[in-house]
């Protein structure tokens, strides 16, 4: 019983984190009416996520950087992938934050980020910390709130489950474009950048060491990302190794399996199935390490999950098998995707856990299909 109560109160703290927020963006506009992009000098970006996040809002670092050529740009994301954009050339500074971030820590975040007297301030991943420091902004600088753009949405969603539809005839925008209408004041959202990632600055050794550690060579490997951090999203490890050994074969290609320490248990499962050219890299490289033989992959296939999201701003073909999330809203962003995923009347669905048998909205993908998705990219492609 004080479990299910603490929960509540987490859920409640939460929903008034964002009522909160939607009044401090009008609230800025107020005092900061400032429409031309030249007269905003320093500029503050906040995307505090995991990694597939990170790549998804690269479009709208560089929409910011065409639209506000003049200004200094600092962008805040999570510690761990913070090294990532050290080499971008859209963003002048980079701040490493811890995604949970305690009291004391926070609220020293919060004066180092008033020192910098920023102008115009994008936050989109609202955290208790940029709702405080967006109210103390409030005369100082312009603030927009991501999710402040989706309030009809979300009356329009609410009120078509209401009057007795399902909530999959709302029809969403991509994550992209949500973020893009952040800034539509000012830019044509209609011209919607790529994804990109920078690459380390000795990606070219970095590959040479893994090539020759691995016994691999340039686009003539495919990789296999089976973990997800929410188990609900993992397609069955059985259907991976099927489709795998298919691809394969076909292809003349070895597999290389990568994932987080936290999955090299499903990693070495999927390993132990394929039982042929397979090469397991689960928890055994880092995040520079894991980018470069993203970008010289032939293919990529992952559940809905970073990987998927690293390939697509890499521009590398990838198969994402997906389920639960909103599709439209979160799948990969770029030419070179297939989706493979079932339309179901109960999503999308951002549980933890699937209350229907076997997962129906993941598990009935088939091999088929995911063999077929990446035979259709590899031979559009040519990559191999």
């Amino acid at each position: 019983m004080g479990l299910k109560f603490f929960k509540k109160r987490i859920k409640s703290f939460r929903a008034f984190i964002y009522l909160y927020s939607y009044i401090i963006s009008p609230l800025s506009f107020l005092f900061n009416r400032k429409k031309h992009p030249e007269d905003y000098k320093r500029i503050l970006i906040i995307r505090v996520d995991y990694l597939g996040d990170a790549v998804i809002t690269t479009p709208f670092l560089s929409a910011v950087r065409l639209t506000f050529g003049n200004a200094d740009i600092t962008f805040v994301v999570e510690r761990k992938i913070s090294k990532i954009f050290e080499r971008d050339g859209n963003i002048d500074k980079i701040m490493g934050i811890d995604r949970k971030l305690g009291f004391r820590q926070g609220v020293n975040l919060i004066s180092l980020l008033l020192k910098n007297r920023y102008q115009l301030v994008f936050d989109l991943s609202l955290n208790w910390w940029s709702v405080v420091y967006g109210t103390i902004m409030i005369p100082f600088a312009r603030r927009y709130d991501r999710e402040s753009m989706m309030i009809p949405g979300v009356i329009k969603r609410n009120w078509l489950v209401f009057t007795g539809h399902n909530e999959r005839e709302f029809k969403r925008e991509h994550e992209v474009i949500r973020a893009l209408k952040m800034i539509r004041d000012f830019y044509d959202i209609n011209d919607v950048p790529d994804t990109y990632l920078p690459l380390p600055r000795n990606a070219e050794r970095i590959f040479a060491n893994l090539a020759s550690s691995y016994g691999i060579k340039k686009q003539k490997y495919f990789l296999v990302a089976p973990g997800s951090q929410w188990e609900v999203r993992r397609w069955d490890i059985n259907k991976f190794a099927e489709a795998a050994k298919v691809i394969s074969a076909r292809y003349d290609l070895p597999v290389v399996i990568t994932g987080v320490k936290s999955e090299i248990e499903v990693c070495d499962k999927l390993y132990r199935l394929i039982e042929g050219r397979a090469i397991n890299l689960a928890g055994e490289i880092s995040l520079e390490e894991f980018l470069v033989l993203v970008a010289n992959s032939a293919l990529l296939i992952g559940n809905d999950s970073g990987p998927v999201h690293v390939g697509a701003g890499l521009k590398v073909p990838v198969v994402a098998v997906m389920g639960t999330a909103d599709v439209e809203v979160f799948k990969p962003w770029g030419e070179n995707v297939r989706v493979c995923y079932r339309k179901v009347l109960c999503g999308p669905c951002y549980s933890g856990e699937c209350y229907m048998p076997q997962n129906i909205c993941l598990q009935p993908v088939t091999i088929r299909e995911v063999v077929e998705a990446s035979s259709e990219l590899l031979e559009k492609t040519d990559r191999r």
